[in-house]
């Protein structure tokens, strides 16, 4: 089938017949991973599913949409956006890295001391710094499969702010960069994120959507632990080098729309 892109206008043209008959062309429970955690019979929860969903055929094969990493050239985009009140910022790049990775999850632990929540680098920058009255957060996303992560920084202020914005993210990339993380910074997000990390698996629904997802990505609860133990293994200066290699300013793309 003919990738198509998404527009406004083709989704003004979508009907509830096209929904349909994509719902018919595409669903079907043949590839169905299902995980069950709690106190139940196996037997019981086996002949459920086979029951409600064992004739339900998948139309067509299933194949993982796996997004392959490339490198793209950094680009600045300005989108002149006058209907709006607020201005919107993003920095963004793409670091070469799947989630197995030791070096992603350091990365995770560097997107908590940077913007990742209200006490990080960026956001305690614009407000107690820059004076804004605004946020300034970041972000490390993937999909699992992917061999490309995106780390993404994101404000939405007035729009003569966001030239401030945008020196104040680069700043403090810089200062980053150079200088790396105190220890007092590293401990509090390593910490924070091995308690998140333990309690995913310790609440039964967080659990089965975890073995859900290892059953998409291949990994197992074993490789997860081992690499939970990297990165118990790491140090301060480890993130810097980390850092120098997937958070390059160079590599950064920046966009801003708003009435400019």
């Amino acid at each position: 089938m003919k990738p198509r892109t998404f527009t406004p206008d083709s989704g003004k043209k979508l009907t509830l017949a096209d929904v349909i008959r994509f719902h018919a062309d595409f669903f079907g429970a043949s590839d169905t991973e299902l995980a069950v955690v709690g106190d139940f019979d196996p037997g019981e929860v086996q002949k459920l599913a086979a029951d409600l969903l064992g004739t339900w055929k998948s139309p067509a094969p299933y194949t993982p949409l796996k997004r392959e990493w490339r490198k793209s050239d950094a680009v600045t985009k300005v989108i002149q956006a006058p209907g709006y009140y607020n201005a919107f910022f993003v920095a963004a790049t793409a670091p070469s890295l799947s989630q197995s990775d030791t070096e992603f999850s350091a990365l995770a632990i560097l997107n908590t001391i940077i913007g990742g929540n209200a006490q990080a680098r960026l956001p305690r920058r614009i407000r107690e710094v820059e004076k804004l009255d605004c946020d300034l957060r970041s972000e490390l996303r993937i999909q699992p499969g992917d061999d490309g992560a995106r780390f993404v920084a994101v404000s939405q202020c007035d729009p003569p702010s966001i030239p401030k914005v945008q020196g104040a993210f680069r700043d403090e990339m810089r200062k980053l960069l150079k200088n790396g993380v105190s220890t007092e910074e590293f401990d509090t997000a390593r910490k924070a994120f091995i308690e998140q990390w333990q309690a995913g698996r310790m609440e039964d629904r967080n659990l089965a959507r975890l073995l859900n997802l290892d059953g998409m990505s291949g990994r197992t609860r074993v490789q997860e632990d081992e690499r939970r133990r990297k990165v118990s293994a790491l140090f301060p200066e480890d993130l810097i080098g980390i850092a120098r290699r997937h958070l390059d300013l160079a590599s950064f793309s920046y966009f801003m729309a708003g009435r400019f």
